[in-house]
């Protein structure tokens, strides 16, 4: 202890700003400028997109190279990964290529200008047609070694793989309208190189 320091007299009014939590001014300076719904809302829609990025980042997809018997598996891991209103139009056009080798990713590279949108349309008129599917779905299944009644191994994957292709042409068939085509096609951006 100093004896040369002055007397410690602790203060008889607080001032009004001060409360029991500490930084609780800034808060209210914070709330004063935002609604607590558009704090809130802004908190959660950062950390779900960088969340999103992080997996993103990590994520060793299988990638579609070209086999249009594949392409509605490809499209439904591109809806789960980076369709659901998380990312924006140039942050899914950079995770694109982790989906894509071979054939599709040169594809990628001669559309580079394109929007997210457009690249789509593009690979669904390359790989996607309904009839390139089930075309592709039944050469797989055609293409295989001879059975006999006793190889119930090979019995059982050739049932695994009509169930993938009559559920891959039905997909490929269905009328409903993927989330990335829209009905106005003349707001598409797109040049391709």
């Amino acid at each position: 202890m100093n004896p040369e320091a002055a007397d410690f007299v602790p203060e008889q009014n607080p001032p009004a700003a001060a409360t029991a939590f500490p930084g609780s001014t800034a808060k209210a300076k914070i709330a004063e400028r935002l609604t607590a719904n558009e704090l809130s809302t802004r908190d959660v829609d950062s950390t779900v997109v960088l969340l999103k990025l992080t997996m993103l980042q990590a994520m060793q997809p299988v990638q579609f190279s070209g086999n249009p018997s594949d392409y509605t598996t490809f499209r439904e891991r591109l809806h789960d990964n980076l369709e659901d209103e998380v990312l924006s139009d140039s942050q899914k056009l950079e995770f694109l290529p982790k989906f894509v080798t071979g054939e599709v990713y040169e594809v990628l590279a001669r559309v580079a200008g394109c929007s997210y949108e457009a690249i789509m349309e593009i690979l669904h008129e390359c790989y996607g047609n309904p009839a390139a599917v089930a075309a592709a779905c039944i050469e797989n299944l055609t293409n295989g070694p001879k059975l006999s009644n006793s190889d119930y191994t090979g019995l059982r994957n050739l049932a695994d793989k009509l169930e993938a292709a009559a559920k891959n042409s039905v997909a490929a068939m269905s009328k409903k309208r993927a989330p990335w085509q829209t009905e106005n096609k003349s707001s598409d951006h797109c040049q391709v190189i």
